[in-house]
């Protein structure tokens, strides 16, 4: 899935505000969610369901349009792994946020759309798992027999996957209680690991000494990762 083209469109949008708006007076707030990851979290996490928290501040601005607002956030979640198999994958994730918070037409619910830049730190334990595969491949004069490694236990991404800036999409809305505190709910997806095959040189301790030449040992392709999750909390504001 290629995240770029819909980060240009919103990196647009947001350029477009008038640069006058930066001296206006801001409010500071204090948001505690809690995260549940969609099918793309979870290939990573394999945890489904609640999966982590996350603690996020923001300095936000009124933009000399009626009803709108500019949003700056710091943001930290924990995503922690569960065991799968043999292997477990925890992640660790700082964001860089800039939203539009713009009124709706029912009092008191705001929507929010923004962009993110993260930071992710990944922590792989245990160990990754295959099996050797047989297959043969019919010959009216001499079958062949091929094998091939087969992933049962891996780690989705590694410590290179992690490495640099990823960007990100925020979509969302809030709902104000009272003057100071706020419910929300928030869509985010954001890059993480390109999917890329590689060649694996290595082949298992288990390999039988009769397999090595013919063993077939190609890296499996681990598809592109963006994980994506909904987060609901609350939001306090000074």
């Amino acid at each position: 899935m290629n995240l770029r083209p819909s980060f240009l469109a919103a990196a647009l949008l947001l350029g477009a505000l008038p640069s006058r708006a930066m001296d206006l007076p801001f409010r500071t707030s204090v948001d505690l969610s809690l995260v549940t990851g969609t099918d793309a979290l979870t290939k990573v996490t394999h945890r489904s369901g609640l999966g982590g928290a996350a603690l996020g501040a923001q300095a936000t601005l009124d933009l000399p349009f009626e009803g709108l607002e500019g949003r700056l956030g710091l943001q930290g979640t924990l995503l922690p792994g569960r065991q799968h198999g043999s292997a477990r994958t925890d992640l660790r994730h700082i964001q860089c946020s800039g939203d539009l918070v713009f009124a709706t037409r029912f009092p008191g619910l705001k929507g929010i759309l923004g962009l993110s830049a993260n930071r992710y730190s990944v922590t792989n334990s245990g160990s990754e798992t295959f099996e050797i595969r047989e297959t043969v491949i019919p010959n009216l004069l001499k079958p062949t027999v091929e094998y091939n490694k087969i992933p049962v236990s891996v780690w989705e991404v590694t410590t290179e996957d992690a490495a640099g800036l990823k960007l990100g999409l925020r979509l969302g809305a809030e709902y104000r209680l009272t003057s100071h505190l706020s419910v929300q709910a928030l869509f985010q997806v954001t890059e993480l690991g390109g999917g890329e095959s590689q060649l694996d040189p290595n082949l298992p301790s288990t390999t039988p000494a009769n397999q090595k030449d013919a063993l077939k040992f190609l890296r499996f392709n681990r598809g592109a990762v963006n994980p994506s999750w909904l987060q609901v909390g609350a939001r306090w504001t000074f």
